[in-house]
C-alpha cells in the first residue's frame, strides 16, 4: 500500500433481533467428573536446579525458544534467569533466546517446516500457550516435526471476563452461569434491559479468532458443547450435527467482535470512567486468567503486537468460572526434532526444560500471572477469580477435535461486510520517488 493510499476497513456490524433469542434453545449442561480449580494442590513434584560442578565450554550452544505471545513475558525471564547461572549441557556452555509469535502462526510455521525462517532463528524448543496447537501442527503436515506429547511449564484457565458490576446486574456473581446461559443472554437483544440495566445497550461478548487464540478455540469448543447438551464431553461427531451447527452459527451473530489479542481489545476499555462507558465496547469477554490479571495491573496491548503499562483500570474485570467446565490452557514445551537441532542442542534443549519445571522458575510462572505445574497461582490470579471453587477443568481437546473445529470456524462465523476505500485523486499520482507514485 503506498504512503498516500488511504485504505478504511469497515466491518459491517450484523444487527439480531428477538428471533435469534428465540431460536436458541435451552440444552442440558454437560456433566463433567474433573478437578476444581481451586482444589488440593496438584502432585506434580518440582525438579531440581542442578548447577554442575564446572561449567560447560565455549562457544555456547545457543538454544532458540519459540514462544507464544501470551508466555514470552514468563520464558524470557525464566531464560534470563537460566542464563546468569554457569551451565553444562552435553559439556557445553547455554544461551537461551526467547522469540514469540502467535500460537496460531505458528503452528502454521512448524507445519510448513519453519522454511521462513533464517536458519539461525529456527527453534530447538516450542512453547504454545497450549498443547492444543501441537496436535493442530501436527495435523497440518508437521508431524515429522513436532512430537505428539511434551513438557507442561504453566497453565491458566480460560473462562469469562467482565465487569463485576456487570455480572451482579445478571445473578452471575452468586452463581456461577453455564456456558449455554451466557451464548443466550449474549443472543438477546433485550439482555441488559431484562437485567434493569438498559443503558448498557447490547451484550457485547468479545472472542478470539480460534484458528489464531487458544482463548478463541476453546470458547468455540464451549460453545458447540452447550449447542450439542448431550451431557458428555465434547466429541468430533458433534460438529457434525445439523442442529448443533446452527446454533453455534446463530450464537457467532452475537459476536461483538473477534479480538486479536486480549489486551488489544481491552485496551478500548482501559481509560472509561465507569462500568457504563465500558459497555460501549465490551460486556464480558472469553479470555483466560493470566489476560485479566494483566489488564487490571494497566497492561494493554494498543496495537496487538506489543504491550504498553499504564495504570490500572478504573473498571477492572473479574473471571468468571462457568459451571459446566472450562478448559486449561497449559503451556507446553517440546524439542522440535528438524535437522538443524542436533546433539548439542538437545542436550541444552533437555537442560533448559527441565530447569523450566525447577521451583525457582516455577516462582516466575506465578509472578508471571500463570498456574504453576502444582495448579497454584499468586493471590493475585486468584483474587481477580469470582466463584474459584465452582469452577471445573473440561479434559483437553483431542487432536481429531482441534483440527475439526479450527476447519468448522468458517462455516459458522459471524460474517463482516469489508469496503475498502482508496483515495484517487489527482495528488496520489505524484511521484515519491523515480517511477513510484503514491498510489503505487
Amino acid at each position: 500500500m503506498s504512503i498516500g493510499a488511504m485504505v478504511a476497513l469497515i466491518v459491517g456490524a450484523v444487527v439480531w433481533g428477538p428471533s435469534l433469542f428465540g431460536v436458541l434453545t435451552t440444552n442440558r449442561a454437560a456433566k463433567v467428573s474433573t478437578s476444581a480449580l481451586t482444589a488440593a494442590k496438584g502432585t506434580a513434584q518440582f525438579t531440581a536446579d542442578m548447577l554442575p560442578s564446572s561449567p560447560g565450554d565455549g562457544p555456547c550452544t545457543r538454544l532458540n525458544v519459540l514462544a507464544s505471545l501470551e508466555n514470552a513475558d514468563m520464558l524470557s525471564a525464566a531464560a534470563d534467569a537460566y542464563n546468569g547461572k554457569a551451565r553444562n549441557a552435553g559439556g557445553k556452555c547455554v544461551d537461551v533466546k526467547v522469540t514469540e509469535r502467535k500460537s496460531g502462526l505458528a503452528a502454521d510455521d512448524a507445519a510448513r517446516g519453519f522454511v521462513g525462517l533464517p536458519s539461525d532463528q529456527q527453534p530447538a524448543v516450542w512453547v504454545p500457550d497450549s498443547r492444543s496447537w501441537l496436535a493442530a501442527a501436527r495435523a497440518a503436515g508437521g508431524q515429522d516435526l513436532i512430537p505428539d506429547h511434551g513438557t507442561t511449564v504453566a497453565s491458566t484457565a480460560v473462562g469469562l471476563a467482565m465487569p463485576e458490576a456487570m455480572a451482579q446486574a445478571l445473578g452471575w456473581d452468586a452463581k456461577a452461569p453455564s456456558w449455554d446461559t451466557v451464548f443466550k443472554t449474549a443472543a438477546d437483544p433485550r439482555g441488559w434491559e431484562r437485567a434493569g440495566k438498559p443503558e448498557w445497550g447490547y451484550f457485547r461478548l468479545i472472542k478470539a479468532n480460534p484458528t489464531m487464540a487458544t482463548s478463541g478455540l476453546f470458547a468455540l469448543a464451549s460453545e458447540y458443547s452447550a449447542a450439542a447438551g448431550t451431557g458428555r464431553d465434547l466429541a468430533t461427531a458433534d460438529l457434525k450435527s445439523t442442529f448443533a451447527t446452527t446454533q453455534v452459527r446463530l450464537g457467532e451473530l452475537a459476536t461483538a467482535g473477534y479480538m486479536t489479542t486480549p489486551g488489544h481489545a481491552l485496551s478500548a476499555t482501559h481509560d472509561a470512567a465507569d462500568v457504563t462507558a465500558v459497555s460501549a465496547s465490551l460486556s464480558a469477554m472469553i479470555t483466560d486468567e493470566r489476560s485479566v490479571w494483566e489488564y487490571n495491573r494497566g497492561i494493554t496491548s494498543p496495537d496487538g503486537l506489543t504491550k504498553a503499562s499504564g495504570t490500572p483500570p478504573k473498571v477492572p474485570l473479574r473471571m468468571y468460572y462457568p459451571s459446566d467446565g472450562v478448559y486449561t490452557a497449559d503451556s507446553t514445551a517440546v524439542v522440535v526434532t528438524g535437522p538443524w537441532v542436533g546433539d548439542a542442542q538437545k542436550a541444552a534443549a533437555d537442560d533448559f526444560i527441565r530447569y523450566l519445571r525447577s521451583e525457582k522458575a516455577q516462582t516466575a510462572v506465578r509472578a508471571s500471572g500463570f498456574r504453576d505445574i502444582r495448579t497454584e497461582a499468586d493471590n493475585a490470579v486468584i483474587d481477580a477469580g469470582k466463584l474459584g471453587a465452582a469452577g471445573r477443568t473440561l479434559s483437553e481437546l483431542s487432536p481429531d477435535l482441534t483440527s475439526a473445529l479450527q476447519a468448522a470456524f468458517p462455516s459458522v462465523r459471524k460474517p463482516a461486510r469489508v469496503l475498502v476505500d482508496l483515495d484517487l485523486s489527482g495528488s496520489m499520482g505524484n511521484e515519491i520517488s523515480p517511477g513510484v507514485t503514491k498510489i503505487r
